[in-house]
């Protein structure tokens, strides 16, 4: 959870590289950690990576298909295509 409250922190501070390695450690460490796939996907988003950014949050919804982020923000990627 550490690395996840990092990488959301570089975030915000547009330190999107070290975010990214953040919230990927983070995974890494809790392969179910859905936030933080959420919150990757968000950044590669940000980042122009919607198709990275879209697997992710497809991934979170095949494991837990009500995950109101996910479908939020799979829905919203949708909406752009």
């Amino acid at each position: 959870m550490a690395y996840r409250a990092r990488g959301q922190c570089l975030a915000k501070m547009n330190r999107m590289p070290e975010a990214i390695q953040c919230l990927e450690r983070s995974i890494e460490i809790l392969p179910y950690f859905h936030e933080a796939k959420v919150d990757l996907a968000i950044v590669l988003s940000s980042l122009g990576k919607g198709s990275e950014a879209k697997d992710l949050a497809y991934a979170v919804l095949q494991e837990d298909a009500k995950h109101p982020r996910a479908q939020a923000l799979f829905q919203q990627m949708k909406a752009w295509n």
